[in-house]
């Protein structure tokens, strides 16, 4: 939100008053303008805070200090029926642009926003900053999956260059918990909490992301940086925000949902009290309510993944500024129309890729997630004549309908930059290494063989390289290994041309 502006604004109104000389119904909401037909006709300024920054006791328009919020949009970032089956950020606007006609807004993008489709990957998810730049975002908390790139990917757009991209000088992205391991802090470019206002209160959003997510990060993008325990640290940034900066409301953006996690932050009383937790990462549509030690009832929300739905929390406020209750709302932005100016922005960027996308193969059936699971480690075997392909299940991202399938099809379903590496491993040590959260496929030769995998006999493997890096069953038990560079879903989409051909 750009700060301050309700005091100039109220000044303003009553002079016009006392010039036209009769009664007006003034609305004083953040709608300074018409929304007509999705776009934005030169009014709604994207949740401008309306309150004044002088000394004086704030005003406060309306009693309430509210938040929106999404997370785990993972590159879905324009509605496009021809490729996308999800709602883009179009159409999220115009969710934004409803709810700020009569109110203001704090808006948070809680993590993963960036990496999963090749329209944002190609572009390391400009087209999402410049976004949120467009509706003037207010905070931005990191998830584990801004590290898929290297985390300097994301820093760039606070380094001060315009020629890379840069986020709004207003918005702070946000990891109190992410520390560097050779200094044992954040990184310079991070913050611990940003301080907002609405509707004449002062906000305090503290950002952090779940202590045990580094093991859902590639091994070597996350090898500088631990990520602590938040909430000790929540507890110190809360009462400082209380006690110091003299914030009404106190909330917490983390990219987790746990419940243990959040009841402990729900425990913390007093002067680190916390007034509402969004939440991240699991994908699940969560609006959970916790009870804090002086009878306040903690919202939590958590929105779905992939931009399936957005949500809001609307915190009541008593006269005398304590918090009374607080509501929680999802929106879902399949039902809205696009907001015009915002589908352009994002279609300037996303042009090019749609006009070079080509088609890869043709199916009859469609492929769910286990499907491209099982042909993913087929490919692997095939491409280079090896026993036993190996992937992971959380590396299948999406399903592929019938008809025609896109290379922008198979990168959905395989966005992460995975390698494919060749290792050599007994049976004893791969029958070991093998769990539940993997997919794999070996030769028709050893299914008739009796016991799947002989101890003693060494097999060859092709496995993808977050598996290996990760899994230490694999990468302290390989006999050798060798990464041949090939990206994951470059080799599936040569075994889907072979294996389906296009009409």
């Amino acid at each position: 939100m750009k700060k301050f502006k309700l005091l100039t604004l109220i000044v303003l109104s009553l002079f016009l008053i006392s010039l036209v000389g009769c009664d007006i119904n003034l609305d004083f909401g953040g709608n300074q303008g018409t929304n007509q037909g999705g776009e934005n006709q030169g009014g709604n300024q994207g949740g401008q805070n309306q309150g004044n920054s002088g000394d004086d006791e704030p005003i406060h328009l309306h009693h309430t200090v509210n938040f929106f919020t999404m997370n785990d949009v993972h590159g879905h970032l324009i509605t496009d029926e021809d490729v996308e089956i999800y709602a883009g950020l179009d159409k999220t606007s115009t969710i934004l642009h409803s709810l700020e006609e009569n109110d203001d807004y704090i808006k948070i993008s809680n993590g993963d926003m960036f990496q999963g489709t090749q329209f944002s990957n190609s572009l390391y998810g400009l087209p999402a900053i410049e976004w949120m730049n467009l509706e003037n975002f207010d905070c931005f908390v990191i998830g584990n999956h801004e590290f898929d790139w290297g985390i300097d990917k994301i820093a760039a757009y606070k380094d001060g260059n315009p020629d890379n991209g840069e986020l709004n000088e207003d918005c702070e992205i946000l990891g109190c918990n992410i520390y560097l391991k050779s200094t044992n802090a954040m990184p310079s470019w991070l913050s611990a909490y940003s301080i907002e206002e609405c509707n004449g209160y002062k906000v305090g959003v503290i950002g952090c992301i779940g202590e045990g997510l580094t093991s859902s990060i590639a091994a070597s993008m996350v090898a500088d940086y631990k990520f602590v325990d938040p909430v000790p640290l929540i507890r110190e940034y809360a009462k400082k925000l209380r006690t110091e900066e003299k914030c009404d409301v106190v909330i917490v953006s983390i990219h987790e949902y746990d419940e243990n996690t959040n009841n402990r932050i729900a425990s913390i009383s007093d002067d680190a009290r916390i007034d509402a937790i969004i939440c991240g990462h699991t994908h699940t549509e969560n609006a959970d309510h916790l009870t804090r030690s002086d009878g306040y009832i903690i919202p939590v929300i958590q929105c779905r993944g992939y931009n399936s739905s957005n949500g809001t929390i609307n915190i009541s406020m008593n006269d005398d500024k304590p918090v009374s209750n607080g509501s929680i709302n999802h929106y879902y932005p399949s039902r809205y129309e696009s907001n015009k100016a915002a589908y352009d922005l994002l279609y300037k960027r996303y042009k090019d890729i749609k006009e070079t996308n080509s088609i890869v193969a043709y199916s009859s059936r469609n492929f769910s997630k286990e499907n491209l699971g099982k042909l993913c480690c087929d490919a692997l075997r095939n491409k280079y004549e090896v026993e036993v392909g190996i992937c992971n299940v959380g590396g299948i991202r999406s399903t592929i309908a019938s008809g025609d399938i896109t290379y922008s099809d198979i990168y959905n379903v395989f966005p992460f930059d995975n390698t494919i590496f060749i290792i050599k491993m007994n049976g004893r040590d791969l029958e070991n290494a093998i769990n539940s959260s993997l997919y794999y496929t070996v030769d028709e030769s050893m299914l008739n063989s009796g016991d799947l995998f002989k101890a003693n006999q060494v097999y060859n493997v092709a496995i993808i390289s977050y598996v290996y890096e990760n899994y230490n069953a694999f990468n302290t038990k390989a006999i050798e290994a060798s990464d041949t560079g090939d990206l994951v879903r470059d080799v599936v989409a040569e075994y889907m041309a072979a294996k389906y051909p296009k009409k």
